[in-house]
């Protein structure tokens, strides 16, 4: 399966990124940015921050890990933000408080962002890696080879025993391989049953 680096931006096989542990459905967690800009990366932050690997906050001046800081990107590149996630957070929260009509759109757009997050999160995918296996399957149904049906979303299709996903279907061939419970035997029967019987498929 393809991953999109977010340093370099290409699709590369998700063993170009480092694990960086399972996420709770048990499926394997993957960096964001490959191994090969992952050691450029951190030669740029060693360049800038020396290689003790923390960072002073411009905000609390405390001196944190890297990884208290949230990244941005400059120039196709990624450097870390001058404040420290936690003061960001207060920050933002701050703003908030003095804006009470843009804080109740961004809570709404941040449900609806949660609620498509865990759609491909719980499959162990991202957005990215949804979008690149739709743009390889010329955005039809793996097993119909038909567009999903009124502007549906094509559905992930996984194995049930290794949350592995294998591809992309339409509601209806991912609600069929359900109903056949996976199994291959089935689906042979049904394939010579139509056969023997006839088909308008």
């Amino acid at each position: 399966m393809l991953k999109k680096c977010k340093e370099c931006n290409k699709a590369l096989d998700q063993s170009l990124f480092y694990v960086k542990g399972k996420s709770k459905n048990g499926s394997i967690k993957r960096d964001t940015v490959c191994k090969n800009c992952k050691s450029r990366v951190h030669k740029r932050l060693v360049e800038l921050y020396g290689n003790s690997g923390v960072k002073s906050c411009s905000n609390c001046k405390q001196l944190l890990p890297w990884d208290s800081f949230s990244y941005r990107i400059q120039d196709g590149s990624r450097y870390l933000r001058s404040k420290c996630k936690e003061c960001s957070l207060n920050a933002w929260q701050h703003w908030a408080d003095l804006h009470p009509e843009y804080k109740e759109k961004k809570i709404e757009s941040d449900r609806k962002c949660h609620a498509e997050y865990k759609k491909y999160h719980r499959h162990g995918i991202t957005r990215d890696q949804y979008a690149l296996m739709e743009q390889a399957q010329g955005g039809v149904c793996q097993i119909c080879k038909k567009p999903p049906r009124d502007k549906q979303d094509l559905a992930i299709d996984h194995n049930h025993h290794t949350n592995q996903v294998r591809g992309l279907l339409c509601k209806q061939c991912n609600r069929a391989l359900g109903l056949f419970g996976d199994s291959i035997n089935t689906i042979e029967n049904a394939l010579n049953y139509l056969k023997e019987r006839g088909s308008y498929g």
